[in-house]
């Protein structure tokens, strides 16, 4: 999982293109040891950390996760989705064929962690019984104890009696903390998904989101008219005092509903012509700019975010006609520009959702976890699949992440693979089994 902190890092790289299809290599990655086909949730989780899976190199985990659940007696396949994504891997799209009357069940949790894998994870189960990483690396719980609950789930499903069986597909994506999730690349009609649960999230087991922000970015460039700014003041027309007049005439910050606006960037004037295309810094560029001229260009960037597309697009459009009027007043003009391929959809939430009931039946069955509803303002893998399918958002556990001081309990481990167990088991008519 994206965490707050790191959260709009990954939506820029997510919302503007790459530079390269996929990325740099990064030398010979540590051998991985073979999955034990019949460890406890535990050691599964100990060996799956053990495993490099650095974002946008996934492919060694996968082959390794697809032959523990050959040998489970579910079968898997790469999706093809990592040309499009960046990823050596793309998705592992595992499938428990259950009874045609019978829900089928989308379970997604992402394979790639922050971590580089140039220095392997040496996870240490302590006396406290809290899994911790032994040296200077981060754990990788986000989200491999997602993963490894996940597996299990999978061979929990292929051993129930066929008759009480529900369809069952993990979907293990690609790419998540680098912003380019691999679940945006899945295709649930096709897949035929009655429920999704994206497991995901450094919170409590049991804790259940069931409505994120979704996002746009939008560019205004403003253009005005250049003039000497000392001698000819009255000939120009400033383009960053109107982009200016536009931003302060802009409701910014949160927005009805609960969603959000900003303007995140401006530059303009003569500092444009040099930056170039070399990405000279900023401030380096400011200081050797001319202040004699009055600035007849000025571009901005920001952001839109709401729990409904309605919402997103009523600001959206509100900031838009606003920069047009002040430019027509001013004598300015507008180029206004969305990256709509890149729009990130809302998880809306819905209370009817049989996917937040089939969670709060399954929490309901086990004494040690608590069902906590929440909203984020963070984008999740859920908000992906929300146009197309019902779908909630399972936290996975675990503290600190994308830190050396993450950290899980092997009873969340445990908690975690009991309740996606709990929700197939339910989905074929098995309650309390």
């Amino acid at each position: 999982m994206v965490v707050e902190g790191d959260r709009d890092v990954a939506q820029r790289k997510l919302l503007r293109p790459p530079l390269i299809a996929r990325p740099p290599p990064m030398g010979n990655l540590p051998p991985a040891a073979v999955l034990t086909p019949d460890a406890d949730i535990r050691e599964l989780f100990m060996e799956l950390v053990a495993i490099p899976s650095p974002s946008g190199r996934e492919r060694v985990l996968a082959q390794q996760i697809a032959d523990w659940l050959s040998d489970a007696g579910v079968q898997s396949r790469f999706d093809g989705t990592g040309t499009r994504n960046g990823s050596d891997a793309g998705n592992l799209i595992a499938t428990v064929p259950g009874a045609p009357e019978l829900p089928t069940l989308l379970f997604v949790a992402h394979m790639d962690t922050v971590e580089s894998g140039v220095e392997p994870v040496r996870p240490h189960h302590g006396e406290d019984g809290v899994i911790r990483s032994a040296g200077e690396t981060i754990l990788g719980a986000d989200n491999k104890s997602a993963v490894a609950a996940l597996m299990r789930a999978c061979r929990a499903a292929q051993r129930l009696p066929a008759p009480r069986r529900p369809t069952v597909i993990a979907a293990l994506t690609s790419r998540e903390e680098s912003g380019r999730m691999g679940a945006s690349l899945l295709d649930t009609e096709a897949l035929g998904v009655d429920c999704a649960f994206c497991v995901d999230g450094s919170q409590p087991i049991g804790t259940v989101i069931t409505r994120a922000l979704g996002q746009t970015t939008f560019v205004v460039a403003v253009h005005g008219r250049a003039a000497h700014a000392a001698a000819n003041p009255e000939g120009g027309v400033d383009a960053i005092a109107t982009a200016a007049e536009a931003i302060a005439a802009i409701p910014l910050g949160r927005q009805p509903g609960g969603g959000s606006a900003s303007v995140a960037a401006i530059v303009g004037g003569s500092v444009i012509d040099r930056l170039g295309s070399d990405e000279t810094p900023v401030r380096e560029a400011l200081a050797a700019a001319p202040t004699n001229s009055v600035p007849d260009v000025a571009f901005l960037r920001g952001e839109v975010r709401g729990y409904s597309v309605e919402a997103i697009e009523r600001t959206t459009d509100g900031i838009e006609q606003t920069f047009r009027r002040t430019c027509d007043a001013r004598g300015a003009t507008c180029e206004w520009t969305r990256d709509r391929e890149r729009m990130v959809p809302p998880l809306p939430g819905a209370p009817e959702s049989r996917a937040l009931a089939m969670v709060r039946a399954a929490v309901a069955g086990l004494p040690e976890v608590d069902l906590e509803l929440r909203e984020a303002q963070a984008t999740l893998e859920a908000n992906y699949l929300a146009a197309s399918v019902d779908v909630v958002a399972v936290a996975s556990g675990g503290r600190g992440p994308h830190q050396t001081s993450e950290s899980i309990a092997v009873a969340e481990l445990e908690q975690l693979e009991a309740l996606l167990t709990a929700i197939v088991a339910l989905a074929g008519g098995r309650a309390g089994s």
